[in-house]
């Protein structure tokens, strides 16, 4: 974030089939700040995280980064799990590519460049393996 830069949150709520799982309202988050999000499992700290980061969209309300409306993926952001969240049914490179594609490259280089980042890490051999395999 650029110094002095807010992460806005506005009208923001998400609803799933089974009720709403996020209700922030209006929420900023200053550039610098220590921000922690507290509450019982399923209360939507997890869904709250992945609209910021892009991976999914508010039922209402959006988001503003210092003013501006941010929509979709944002290339220059990342979400890091606490946990494995690979998609087991793929393979390796293919867990890779599905992450460039979302950054928009098409399926040939995505899948290039998911094999030369499988090589730079010493892991080349095992590109069509399995999580967990």
């Amino acid at each position: 974030m650029s110094r002095g830069a807010t992460l806005s949150f506005r009208g923001l709520s998400k609803q799933f089939e089974g009720g709403t799982r996020v209700d922030v309202g209006d929420l900023d988050i200053k550039a610098g700040s220590f921000t922690v999000l507290l509450g019982r499992s399923g209360c939507g700290k997890s869904t709250l995280l992945n609209i910021a980061a892009g991976l999914q969209q508010p039922s209402t309300g959006h988001l503003l980064y210092d003013g501006q409306a941010l929509t979709g993926n944002k290339p220059d952001s990342a979400l890091i799990f606490q946990q494995n969240n690979l998609f087991p049914w793929m393979s390796a490179a293919e867990n890779i590519a599905i992450a460039l594609l979302n950054r928009g490259l098409n399926r040939e280089d995505a899948n290039r460049r998911a094999g030369q980042l499988l090589a730079e890490v010493g892991l080349a051999e095992f590109a069509q393996q399995r999580p967990g395999a």
